[in-house]
Formats: C-alpha cells, structure tokens, sequence
C-alpha cells in the first residue's frame, strides 16, 4: 500500500511539471513579438519604438519639422495627453514634441472605450510619398465593435490612403517600426511608411 501511494505521488509530480513546462512554453510564445504588414512604403532607414513595458499601444502621433513627417510618438493612454510612452525621432537636430500653436494635441489619434488596444494601422501619402494621415484601428474589451480614430493634413490627396493593415489574430499592437527616407544635406529624413510590432 505504501508503495501505490509514493507511485501516485510520483505520476502527480510528473504531471505538474509537465504542466508548468506547458505554462512556461504557452507563456513564451505569447509574448513573442511579430510584425503585421506595411502600409506605406518602404524606405533606407527603419527605426523601432515601443510603448511601456506590459502596456497596449492606443494612441499615435506623428509631427513634422520643414514639412518633413520625421517624429512618430506613441501613447498607452486613451486620452490626449502630452507625454508620450515611445518616440522616433529623425529629425535633423532634433524635432518637436507637440503641434504648433495652441492646440499641441492637434494630430494625436487614439482608440477610445476601456481597455481598448489598437490592432490596425493606415497612412495616407503625399504626392512626394510622404505620411501626411494616420488611421488606427484596434477593439475593446468592454465593446464588440471596432473603434477608430483617423487624422490628416492639408496635403493627404484622397487616393493617397494606402492599404490597412492589423496584427495577426489573437495579438495586439505595442509599437510601430517606422520606414524613413534619409535628408539630403541639413534636410530630416521623412517618413514612408509603418509596421505595428504585435504581441
């Protein structure tokens, strides 16, 4: 009798590490990173940012120095604020870190609703291919509808929007890799085009 019970002891030992390997291994995977498509176009220089560790990325903005698209800031919080998680900077000498004027929020794009996450990402080009509107699409877990904001300037031609595109299924984006073209001379290098980093 004594021997069934260590036996028994033995098999549910070997089945809670088993279990813990498959935690650990379902853990891991799940916090791999991957990239949905581009939209845009490519260019010279890629450039990464994240939000904060463990944080969902719900807000994008994106500011230009000489009409040059060469700043992208990314926000974790659902609402315009004036610090951001995560900053790609390709400015020549360095770029700004609001819009100009009054409104310095003006251009910020965020998902709304609690605890919603952005999984779908658009730009619109310029005649000079460069990003001059941002769309982000993404869900909430407290709606089943899918939530966007959208913004552009002056220069985003209607048949400028290039293709959508959205984190595989079952992730959700928390970073962007950004495509720039480089400056010639004191020019900033400009922005192209975009991939969501997806976890």
């Amino acid at each position: 009798m004594q021997y069934a019970v260590k036996k028994i002891t033995h098999v549910t030992n070997i089945k809670s590490f088993i279990t813990i390997i498959l935690l650990l291994f379902g853990c891991s995977i799940a916090l791999a990173e991957t990239l949905s498509a581009r939209t845009g176009m490519s260019g010279q220089i890629i450039a990464e940012s994240r939000v904060d560790s463990g944080g969902n990325l719900r807000g994008i903005m994106i500011l230009e120095k000489s009409d040059r698209p060469c700043v992208v800031q990314l926000y974790g919080a659902l609402v315009p604020i004036k610090n951001y998680e995560g900053r790609i900077d390709q400015c020549n000498g360095g770029g700004p870190k609001k819009a100009k004027g009054i409104n310095s929020t003006k251009g910020q794009v965020f998902i709304t609703g609690g605890s919603s996450y952005v999984t779908g990402l658009s730009v619109c080009l310029s005649n000079s291919d460069r990003v001059k509107g941002w769309t982000i699409y993404g869900e909430s877990n407290s709606s089943p509808n899918t939530v966007s904001d959208s913004f552009k300037r002056n220069n985003c031609p209607k048949d400028g929007w290039r293709k959508r595109v959205d984190c595989p299924s079952g992730t959700k984006a928390i970073g962007v890799q950004a495509f720039f073209e480089p400056g010639s001379g004191n020019r900033s290098d400009y922005l192209r085009g975009m991939k969501l980093i997806c976890e």
